[in-house]
């Protein structure tokens, strides 16, 4: 969420030379690192599957709602366009972790 927050204050944090992650980055590589992190998360339950249950395979299932955000994003847009995207990730965000919790809590 952060990420993609980050993304759309560039222009205003540039202006008043605020240094935030993004704006080192610039907005083509924080897009790119926004895909990345969103990706890395549905690496993650691969990994804990070989180690504790293939259960946690469940997590990500919840794939499905990364895409709606990632079009938004990789899709260059800017600004309150965003916002779609920051709501988007944070319900992603909120059901992955119910899933993920609960899978590693039966587990």
């Amino acid at each position: 969420i952060l990420v993609t927050n980050n993304l759309r204050d560039i222009p205003g944090d540039s202006a008043v030379g605020k240094v935030t992650l993004a704006v080192r980055l610039g907005d083509r590589r924080t897009r790119h690192l926004y895909a990345v992190l969103v990706t890395a998360s549905f690496v993650v339950p691969v990994a804990l599957a070989a180690l504790i249950s293939p259960w946690v395979l469940l997590a990500s299932t919840t794939a499905v709602l990364a895409i709606a955000p990632l079009r938004v994003v990789l899709g260059g847009a800017g600004g309150r366009a965003l916002i779609p995207a920051l709501k988007e990730t944070g319900l992603l965000l909120l059901v992955y972790g119910l899933v993920l919790g609960l899978v590693l809590a039966l587990a």
